[in-house]
């Protein structure tokens, strides 16, 4: 398209056009990727003008974009949208080297300026020696002309035969070389693409304000890939779209890691890295490696299943990834790698039979995960990884606690699973995924306190937990797991300041808690559990009216004044159970949910 055309190709010139051509257009990739608007504003200009600007005008710099866009990306966006081809990257390979230097805060080899620039600086230091060389450069161009016309004279008088015999030679040497091309730019096209959408997320991962930017990874990512899996005829190259596929479904809607909320995208993109995984892991069963991942994808496929409520088919995915693995454990009892899945798979498990009713399985599963992360931290105490398994360990039998009723055992173990959080964040391994583990903690511990009728203790806990959201939600408004996850902490804390009769902080939060329901559901109308949520929020702005309305009962005109204001939100609370019922997106759990109202109502 126009947009990534390059200037030799906007000139028309067919054979100007090589591998550098395609560098220009992963040039303006990046730069659409780092500012998100393109390099050259094309839009209702005529091609003829469209095709000028291509080849005459430079872009606006990435730094007048973004400040914070200067530096060494700044500088291999500009190499690679070079006008003069010859001053680009010289291959996707290269450009693709200076990205990984940079993600490694290595030197990147743009930065050193090109020969022909330091002979313009010379040049302009040194005017008469360069005078001096120019002269002789031409007395040589002279006499090479003289030697050409020979050659050229020479050259007419061979047999025609001989010469026919040469150009077909010629033209066979041409088309495999052209063959040779295509294919080392496909692989350097196919690698930088990797880098693009392997390596570049997880640098941006935990940076605020990064959604827009995984949003253009998925929609360029899913476009590329659906094009190349036609085209993979190797297995090493199936395998690389694959885990690429995996990428983009965690960027999709992973509910461990800041994504974009699109679960049904992400179990698109999961199925098709799963396709892939299956077709060769049936050719090569003795693969161990390949085993493994194959259990990584159906582990995760599980997580999103379960989100979208297909809890049969993601129990069956989950049980096959923990035989597969457990038969990759006993082929390979030392690899950490290995270990770390066995466990936590183990978890997982453990959530399973724990759904099942099975309790003495679960905290089996649970301890044994426990069990694999402590001997990793017995080789290396700052496995990352196992520290945060070791703490989810903890939650999952708190969880499991709090189901049987063992209220101060699942207690204790919230307060742990904090505590082991709190020390990765404060051993510098801060992140968006582990922050969101620990909010989640506090707020399973406001429960647990709020159920045990200690509301100021609970109420301290949801306070902590809505302070690491509103931080996360004011950072990046779009990271869909925060903005999720902020409507049940005003909920909590609205709930718990109702109860300790802080009615201002109660009414605030509600306020907020409707608020923040009414623009997921404005901007997802699908969204059955955001559209409950905000049904939910007027129930209970009505149970805040009916309070208020209890505690002026001395003044008998305001007190009518709030069970009025009451009976409307009740009102606004049934019309949009019923909206929900109408669009069939209504709960099974929420089935009397409309007769109980009609009650209170009435």
């Amino acid at each position: 398209t126009l947009a990534y055309m390059s200037p030799e190709q906007a000139a028309g010139d067919p054979h100007d056009i090589d591998t550098r051509s395609d560098v220009y257009a992963l040039g303006v990739i990046l730069y659409e990727l780092l500012t998100a608007q393109s390099p050259l504003d094309l839009r209702g200009k005529p091609i003829a003008e469209a095709l000028r600007t291509i080849r005459e005008d430079d872009p606006p710099t990435m730094r007048s974009i973004d400040a914070t866009l200067r530096g060494d990306l700044e500088i291999i966006a500009r190499k690679a949208m070079e006008k003069e081809k010859q001053r680009r990257y010289q291959s996707a390979r290269d450009l693709a080297l200076d990205v990984r230097r940079f993600l490694a805060n290595e030197p990147i080899a743009a930065r050193q300026p090109s020969a022909t620039y330091q002979l313009r600086k010379f040049a302009r230091r040194n005017r008469i020696v360069v005078t001096g060389v120019l002269c002789f450069v031409v007395a040589i161009s002279i006499g090479l002309v003289g030697m050409t016309w020979f050659a050229i004279g020479k050259s007419k008088a061979l047999d025609a035969e001989s010469i026919a015999r040469g150009k077909a030679v010629a033209a066979q040497q041409a088309a495999e070389a052209a063959r040779a091309q295509a294919e080392r730019r496909f692989d350097e096209l196919r690698k930088l693409a990797s880098v693009f959408i392997s390596e570049l997320d997880p640098r941006i991962r935990d940076l605020p304000g990064a959604t827009d930017t995984r949003r253009f990874i998925v929609a360029t990512g899913l476009e590329y890939l659906d094009s190349l899996e036609k085209e993979a005829d190797n297995d090493t190259l199936r395998l690389q779209v694959a885990a690429a596929y995996f990428t983009l479904g965690d960027i999709q809607g992973y509910p461990d890691r800041p994504n974009l909320g699109d679960r049904q995208g992400a179990w698109r993109s999961y199925e098709k890295g799963l396709n892939l995984l299956e077709r060769l892991s049936a050719s090569s069963p003795e693969d161990i490696s390949l085993q493994r991942r194959l259990s990584i994808g159906l582990s995760r496929s599980a997580v999103v299943l379960e989100l979208l409520n297909q809890q049969a088919k993601a129990d069956t995915f989950q049980e096959r990834a923990y035989e597969l693995l457990k038969g990759a454990a006993a082929a390979l009892p030392e690899d950490t790698a290995v270990l770390l899945d066995l466990a936590y798979h183990e978890n997982r498990l453990g959530d399973l039979a724990a759904r099942q009713g099975d309790a003495s399985s679960a905290r089996s599963h649970y301890n044994a995960a426990k069990a694999n992360y402590a001997r990793m931290l017995e080789v290396d105490p700052s496995e990352i990884i196992a520290r945060r398994g070791t703490a989810a360990s903890y939650e999952h039998l708190a969880r499991l606690d709090t189901a049987i009723g063992a209220t101060e055992d699942a207690i204790a173990h919230y307060q742990t699973f904090i505590e082991l959080t709190r020390d990765i964040i404060d051993g510098g391994h801060d992140s968006e995924a582990i922050r969101h583990d620990l909010a989640v903690g506090y707020d399973r511990l406001g429960l647990l306190y709020r159920s045990a009728d200690r509301n100021a203790l609970a109420q301290s806990s949801f306070e902590k937990a809505l302070a690491i959201r509103e931080s996360q939600v004011e950072a990046d408004p779009k990271n869909m797991q925060a903005a999720t996850a902020i409507r049940s902490s005003y909920c909590y804390v609205g709930e718990t300041a109702l109860a300790l009769g802080r009615m201002d902080v109660a009414r605030r939060r509600f306020e907020q808690y409707a608020a923040a329901c009414e623009r997921i559901v404005t901007a997802e109308p699908e969204n059955a559990e955001a559209a409950r949520e905000l049904a939910v929020s007027y129930y209970k702005l009505a149970e805040w009216w009916r309070a208020a309305a209890e505690t002026s009962a001395d003044d008998a005109q305001t007190a009518l004044a709030h069970r009025r204001a009451s009976l409307e939100h009740l009102y606004k609370c049934r019309d949009a159970f019923e909206d929900i019922r109408k669009r069939g997106l209504l709960w099974p759990s929420d089935a009397g949910v409309l007769d109980m109202l009609n009650v209170e109502i009435n």
